[in-house]
Order: C-alpha cells, then sequence, then structure tokens
C-alpha cells in the first residue's frame, strides 16, 4: 500500500495520466492528483518522476516495502525540506520567519540520552534566541542598505517613476557622469521575476547585491513585484557577452526567469524599454513555458498583435480580402487561405509553396489569380502584404 505522506503542488498533465492510469477526470483537484500520486508510483516506482509534468513536492511511503520515497519538480519551484539523523538522536529546531513567509530553518541534534538536560535546553533556547534576534537585526540592516540608495540608483528610480515630471536633465547628466555613465552609452534592461512570491521576499537582496558586484557599470532595482537590472553596455567591450552570462547564472542560481529589452541610447528612455523586458517576460511566459530567458525582439509581432486585439475585434482592423477568403473558403469549400498563408510563410516564393502543397507550379498560378480576383490582395504592395501578414497572424494562420 502506497502512503501520501506529504504533497504540496499541480500536476499539470493530470488529463493524460488520468487517460493512463484509468482515474475519473471528474474528481475534485485534490483526490485525483492523490490518486494520480498512487497509481502513479505504483505502475512505474521511482521512474514516476519521468511521467509528471508540473510543480510538485510529495513524499511517498511504502509500507509493504517500508521504503519512503521523495520526489520534487527539476525546477524546485515547490521546495522540499529533509533532515537526515541516525537512529537515537534528539533534534531541536527553530524555524526563521519573515514578514510571516518562511526563510530558514536551525538544528540542534543532541547525541546520546533520549532528551536533553534541563540545563542544555536552557543554553539551547538562549541560542536559539539569540539566532533569531541576529536574524531579524540583520534583515533590518539589509532592508536599511536597500532604503540608503545611492544618487544613480535614486535618479534611475525618479525616471521610472509615474509621478515625476518635472526631472532636470542636466542634473541627470551630471549624476550620470559621477558615476561614469553619459546619456548615448548603449544601455539594455532586464526584469527578473521568481517563481513564488517567498522567494522574491528572501532572495531580492541578495540577487541585487549578486548583478552589481558582477557587474559594476549597472544599477539593480526592486520595482513592483520584479527585479529590474538596467545594464550600461558601452563602459565594457565586452558588455553584451558579459551581461548574458551574468543572466543566465541568476536565472539558474536563484530560481526565476528573466525578460530582456532591446538595446537603446537614450537613457531618459528607460521607462520605455523597462515596459518592453516586463512584457518579453510576461508574453514569453505564456507562449514558451519552458524558457527561462526572453528577448523582446523575439516577441515583438506578438506583443503587437496582443496589443491589438485588445483594442479592436478581427473584423475591424483585418485585410478585407483575408476576410473574404475565409467567407469563400467555408461557402464553397475551397483552400484559398491555406494557399495563400503557405504562399507567405515562403516569402511570395511559387516554387517553394508549390513544392509543400503538393501541386504543379502551374496549378498554384492559377489559383493565385483566383486568390487575386476573390479578395482583391496586391502581393506586388508591400503595405498591403505587410497588413496581410498581420491579418493571417492575428486569425492564428502563421
Amino acid at each position: 500500500m502506497i502512503e501520501i505522506k506529504d504533497y504540496r503542488g499541480h500536476i499539470r498533465n493530470h488529463e493524460a495520466l488520468c487517460d493512463e492510469l484509468g482515474i475519473p477526470q471528474g474528481l475534485g483537484r485534490e483526490e485525483r492528483e492523490n490518486r494520480i500520486l498512487t497509481a502513479a508510483y505504483e505502475r512505474w516506482g521511482t521512474e514516476i518522476g519521468d511521467h509528471l509534468y508540473g510543480m510538485f513536492a510529495f513524499a511517498l511511503y511504502d509500507t509493504e516495502e517500508q521504503k519512503l520515497f521523495c520526489l520534487r519538480d527539476h525546477f524546485g519551484t515547490k521546495p522540499f525540506y529533509y533532515y537526515l539523523t541516525s537512529r537515537g538522536d534528539t533534534s531541536y529546531m527553530l524555524n526563521l520567519f519573515r514578514r510571516g513567509i518562511y526563510t530558514a530553518r536551525v538544528f540542534i541534534t543532541y547525541k546520546g540520552e533520549e532528551h536533553m538536560s534541563e540545563g542544555m535546553e536552557r543554553i539551547a533556547q538562549r541560542f536559539f534566541m539569540a539566532v533569531e534576534t541576529l536574524f531579524e537585526s540583520r534583515l533590518s540592516f539589509a532592508r536599511g542598505a536597500m532604503e540608503h540608495r545611492n544618487r544613480l540608483h535614486v535618479l534611475l528610480m525618479d525616471m521610472l517613476s509615474d509621478e515625476t515630471t518635472d526631472l532636470n536633465k542636466d542634473e541627470a547628466q551630471a549624476t550620470l557622469a559621477d558615476y561614469g555613465w553619459s546619456v548615448d552609452d548603449e544601455y539594455v534592461t532586464v526584469s527578473y521575476r521568481f517563481y513564488e512570491a517567498y522567494r522574491m521576499e528572501s532572495m531580492s537582496t541578495l540577487v541585487l547585491r549578486y548583478l552589481e558586484q558582477k557587474y559594476p557599470d549597472s544599477c539593480a532595482l526592486v520595482r513592483d513585484s520584479a527585479v529590474l537590472w538596467i545594464v550600461n553596455l558601452k563602459s565594457h567591450s565586452s558588455g553584451i557577452t558579459n551581461y548574458r552570462r551574468i543572466m543566465v547564472d541568476v536565472v539558474r542560481e536563484y530560481m526565476c526567469k528573466a525578460g530582456v529589452s532591446d538595446t537603446f541610447t537614450d537613457i531618459f528612455d528607460v521607462k520605455d524599454y523597462c515596459q518592453q523586458s516586463d512584457e518579453a517576460l510576461e508574453l514569453g511566459n505564456a507562449l514558451d513555458p519552458y524558457h527561462w530567458y526572453y528577448d523582446f525582439d523575439d516577441y515583438r509581432y506578438r506583443y503587437l498583435q496582443q496589443h491589438v486585439q485588445e483594442d479592436f475585434d478581427s473584423k475591424h482592423y483585418a485585410h478585407r480580402g483575408v476576410e473574404a477568403l475565409i467567407e469563400h473558403d467555408a461557402n464553397r469549400s475551397t483552400h484559398y487561405i491555406q494557399t495563400l498563408v503557405c504562399f507567405v510563410k515562403h516569402n511570395l516564393n511559387a516554387t517553394h509553396t508549390a513544392d509543400e502543397l503538393h501541386i504543379h507550379r502551374t496549378t498554384l498560378l492559377g489559383r493565385l489569380k483566383r486568390i487575386v480576383e476573390t479578395s482583391g490582395i496586391d502581393f506586388d504592395d508591400f503595405d498591403d502584404m505587410q497588413h496581410v501578414r498581420l491579418s493571417l497572424m492575428m486569425h492564428g494562420l502563421i
């Protein structure tokens, strides 16, 4: 019999697992996932991790084999804490919290008798009190250090603020010069977000310090629920290589994801590029959740698509010719849209398009002629074709 000793998380591929393991889909989440874990372990044993997708940490106990099996997801999204001790030892434990969030744990292991003597227990209590006091004082010091920002941090925070409208550019240039920066250096912004709020609480101070130590010509700030890293690339000949290497190190070591803006050459535009890195992170994580960092340039077209769709229904902005072809296919069972999509994907190359559609080139040219007659699309007009591409993308066809 398999007993679940502890489980936290969410199994995202539960539908496929329910089908494979014969578990009803209509169960509540808790019962469904408990049954998935026990059935999956009975079938695959310690290979269960190869079949689970999601964020989880659990401990299963096999009562027949008297074995405990523990597993967490490979990203460590759900933390798993354990402690090993030999038989007969007594452990005393202190949990440390920051703003109500579990942050760390201290163990004292006592060997020998079943319990500590009264005197030893008092010493342990005093030790725990000292650790807790030191922990709180160090956190207070760290918060104070973060609040006591230097002038460069203050300037960049002012540039990012929604409330600052009267920024003195001459004073700003003087402040930048004090740090060896200029307005027209080459910059990039990186937005980091942690998997869960507790990581942001416990890791942000470490990440800020790490980024600025590894790349001195940069400024790291806490902004909303993210860490924002503003990097001056011009001051290092290998700045682009260095910053990306450091970015990847942070993503790996601190279990977070990153969005990267385009490079820019006017520091007064930093707010716009901060929005770029935020959007890259949000959109990239939605479209490619298995990636760890996202460049805005890779999602620029999707960003435009998303924001156009927020403001207008597709019928208000899509190319009328595209709409006409969709309607024509629906009414007459033709394949004009499929042909158009293939033609556009191959950059209007008829030979490659005919090969993919498995039709003769002459047949394709005849079909393209009828597409033009039906839709009015002008393949020789650059602006018209850009509108066609965007419309096909809005419909999810490319």
